[in-house]
């Protein structure tokens, strides 16, 4: 998701034979059923077919995706930049715009969550709309739970940031919270035309013996060791 936010993604996927070959690393695509932590070994699932793959060290990066709550109309109108896939949706919805019959909101988007990755979104937003726009208006809302925009980065991150939101004129509406509403608006009440979704991630979690928090996060030691369960 790192660069899902830009508007040309053409180069933003890279094969990973072209990253890994060069460094003589091997790649095995398939699900991981079991991890041997004693015996060092990970079993896989691949093409239908069992495989073991031994280890010295193992190296436990699964990722993690975006959290979507059941808001409703969330999964048949929001968008998010979690994947690659979901970026060239938001892409697509947001080509389509100018074409669309004219509204309050056609170039209006609000961007739910302010961690880096939605605010990063939101600066995208506001020179993406601007040029779709051309001489109509374009305007995007930047909103978090938290008390202040970014505030997860540190407090000297928080003060680059809200500039750069005040000079790209991005709306703010920190300290609030997206609720479902019974009643969702009709096309002529909806003041927006993108809700860009971008809040909480999880992080997947195998069951090798470690208790996974809320959002599958994992308590570790000082040096990101984990805890295992008796």
């Amino acid at each position: 998701r790192v660069r899902n936010y830009e508007a040309d993604l053409r180069d933003v996927r890279v094969p990973l034979a072209d990253v890994l070959d060069p460094i003589h690393v091997d790649i095995a695509i398939g699900e991981v059923t079991g991890i041997d932590c004693r015996g060092r070994q990970v079993a896989c699932e691949a093409d239908g077919r069992a495989l073991t793959l031994s280890y010295d060290r193992l190296v436990f990066a699964l990722g993690s995706e975006l959290v979507r709550p059941p808001i409703a109309g969330l999964a048949e109108h929001g968008f998010d930049i979690d994947t690659y896939d979901a970026a060239a949706r938001l892409a697509a919805h947001l080509d389509g715009l100018p074409d669309r019959p004219a509204s309050p909101g056609r170039f209006t988007a609000l961007v739910v969550g302010g961690g880096l990755t939605g605010v990063e979104a939101a600066t995208e937003l506001v020179t993406r709309l601007r040029a779709l726009a051309g001489g109509e208006g374009a305007r995007v809302i930047l909103a978090d739970r938290a008390p202040r925009i970014g505030s997860n980065m540190g407090d000297g991150a928080c003060a680059v940031i809200a500039e750069a939101l005040r000079a790209l004129d991005v709306g703010t509406r920190p300290g609030v919270t997206i609720e479902m509403n019974p009643k969702p608006p009709t096309p002529a009440q909806r003041s927006d035309e993108a809700v860009v979704f971008q809040t909480d991630i999880a992080v997947s979690v195998i069951q090798i013996g470690y208790e996974p928090q809320p959002a599958s996060r994992l308590w570790v030691r000082r040096r990101l060791r984990g805890f295992l369960r008796p």
